[in-house]
């Protein structure tokens, strides 16, 4: 087995992992748990306590321990993913962006606004939310903002969702800073729910 002759190779445990899944996804489902049963999550967690947590491709295995438990169902394993999440999160990977989007839209799919709303608020205040920028999340707050406005057309009240969408807004501004995109975010705010001094 090679992850056992190299234990803290990154690709070899990432190709296991897949290989996992792709044996897992070809078996027919079963209630019956299996104790030797090897799954993506299984070989996932063995290689993030066998790779240094300084090693590059540490946050690699964290990425891909988060998208093996964000697409496992039943969603029993959503506390892990947003441990996993939050890790993700402390180390500001170039890959926050889309797996925040992923885990946004997976979570309404899966629970409606409620889920939707505590994965924002934990991407935006969780442990890791000091760890947020601006780079590439225009489409994750994009998504937030029209999430909230879609419930006006549910008949929430107005007063109601611009609360929401003010302490939205607030909190993407203040990752943004003053730079270009801090000022775009303003405009946004200013436009949707009026001036805020």
């Amino acid at each position: 087995d090679a992850v056992i002759t190299h234990p803290q190779s990154t690709n070899l445990w990432l190709e296991y992992a897949d290989l996992a899944n792709r044996i897992d996804t070809l078996q027919p489902p079963s209630n019956v748990p299996s104790p030797k049963k090897v799954t993506p999550i299984s070989v996932l967690k063995k290689a993030l306590n066998a790779v240094p947590v300084a090693d590059e491709g540490y946050v690699l295995l964290q990425i891909a321990l988060f998208h093996a438990l964000l697409t496992r169902r039943p969603s029993s394993h959503r506390k892990e993913a947003e441990a996993v999440f939050d890790k993700i999160l402390l180390y500001s990977s170039p890959h926050v962006a889309p797996l925040s989007l992923a885990f946004l839209r997976r979570s309404v799919v899966e629970g409606g606004i409620e889920e939707g709303r505590r994965v924002y608020e934990t991407i935006f205040y969780g442990s890791g939310g000091n760890h947020l920028n601006c780079e590439g999340m225009d489409s994750f707050f994009e998504a937030v903002v029209a999430l909230e406005k879609n419930e006006l057309l549910r008949g929430r009240k107005k007063a109601e969702v611009e609360a929401r969408l003010r302490k939205i807004y607030g909190r993407i501004i203040a990752v943004c800073g003053k730079d270009e995109r801090g000022k775009l975010w303003r405009r946004k705010r200013d436009d949707d729910v009026g001036f805020e001094i």
